[in-house]
């Protein structure tokens, strides 16, 4: 249709993921990039703090750094999110999956609410969406989910133990390796960020693959891996 952008909300309709003219789709770091980089512009950010998570994206930070913002992380999820931003007053904070929450006007992540911002924001700008979000340069990360029945008990295999050890070991400065148990699925998501994405894509597949011997039917496909 040749539109200006696409809004895609999920079911409950907290989370938000926007396409630009392109199609080239702009997650919930970049939104974050996009709103604080206006609001730093017009002195409109508390302590000049954001709020993120433990799988918000390096590149986020890296530019949030170059506007004089710092960025804070939590456990994954929309709730420590808002907890951190009650406790340090910062009036923005979001997830990569989409969760963004403006504090002076909302508690809680609101999609419709974040997408009507982020429009606003082009309007005045006058700049197409692809420009604005071009400010950030996200960093490669590479996730995998490994289904099993056996998900909450994984880091009592020393197997397990050890491959996340050597996937730490491998990745040094340049990245991070997170494995968590899903909340709403028997899954264990496996993610990675590098600077290098062949090595992140190894040290995801090494540990998802201690994972599956531990915990996993192996006759059964058991990982799906997205970048």
């Amino acid at each position: 249709h040749e539109a200006y952008a696409g809004l895609a909300f999920d079911g409950d309709g907290d989370r938000l993921v926007v396409l630009d003219e392109t199609g080239a789709i702009i997650d919930g770091d970049q939104i974050v990039a996009i709103w604080a980089n206006d609001l730093a512009a017009r002195g409109q950010l508390p302590g000049n703090t954001i709020v993120g998570t433990v799988l918000s994206n390096g590149g986020l930070e890296a530019f949030l750094d170059t506007i004089g913002c710092r960025l804070l992380r939590t456990p994954v999820g929309d709730r420590h999110v808002a907890a951190e931003m009650r406790r340090t007053g910062a009036a923005l904070g979001g997830e990569t999956c989409g969760h963004t929450i403006f504090y002076p006007h909302l508690s809680s992540s609101d999609a419709l609410f974040t997408g009507l911002a982020l429009l606003r924001i082009a309007a005045r700008s006058r700049k197409p969406l692809s420009e604005l979000a071009s400010i950030m340069q996200k960093r490669p990360q590479v996730s995998c989910n490994v289904r099993t029945d056996n998900h909450l008990d994984f880091q009592t295999y020393p197997e397990v133990r050890r491959a996340m050890e050597r996937a730490e070991a491998a990745l040094g400065d340049c990245g991070w390796l997170l494995v968590r148990p899903s909340g709403t699925e028997p899954i264990i998501r496996v993610t990675a960020e590098c600077t290098d994405r062949n090595l992140a894509l190894s040290v995801v597949e090494e540990t998802a693959a201690a994972l599956r011997e531990c915990l996993c039917d192996r006759r059964a496909p058991s990982a799906d891996i997205a970048s």
